[in-house]
């Protein structure tokens, strides 16, 4: 049985219409490329592009990281966010190899992931977000796949090499097609 309406399918999903966008472009994407319609400087899809899909391109195209997985977490009223996992031997502070997460905005915080610290494997990642919220910590599982009966669960990034993941020059080139 399916929501109603697209916005009750949202309140379910616990995603704005920005994350929604960013979702479903993410998954269009994903879907040319598997079926062999990807191509350098094609032509964006013909659906919305709102101001978070917008902001997450700009931390693309200015990364230093050149290629990899750009994660997002929503949370709002914290004063730090950092990623981690098996992947970074679950670390939880920068110096010992945690990712801190970038703020783009009020609530939204993203890192890029170098595309060799998460080489292909059958098994996917598994990882969380620690964020400080009034000095204290808090764990996060973010909008990935997570066990919904289980909302303690780590996120589970998987990581086959066919994955869509945005090239700083391609994040660049689609900044400026939708500037046009």
């Amino acid at each position: 049985m399916g929501a109603p309406s697209r916005a009750d399918a949202l309140r379910i999903l616990s995603r704005t219409e920005d994350e929604q966008c960013v979702w479903e472009i993410r998954s269009l994407e994903d879907a040319q490329l598997r079926v062999g319609r990807h191509r350098h400087g094609h032509t964006p899809p013909a659906i919305g592009f709102g101001a978070l899909y917008q902001a997450l391109l700009a931390v693309r195209a200015s990364s230093t990281i050149a290629e990899g997985p750009l994660l997002h977490l929503r949370a709002p009223h914290c004063e730090a966010v950092l990623l981690t996992g098996e992947f970074r031997d679950w670390a939880t502070h920068p110096l010992e190899g945690g990712i801190p997460m970038i703020r783009i905005d009020e609530a939204d915080w993203v890192a890029v992931v170098p595309s060799h610290a998460l080489p292909p494997r059958r098994r996917p990642y598994p990882f969380k977000f620690l964020a400080t919220r009034d000095g204290s910590p808090l764990w996060a599982n973010g909008f990935y796949l997570v066990d919904q009966h289980d909302s303690f669960a780590n996120s589970l990034l998987p990581v086959t090499g066919d994955e869509v993941t945005y090239e700083r020059r391609r994040a660049l080139e689609r900044l400026q097609t939708l500037g046009r």
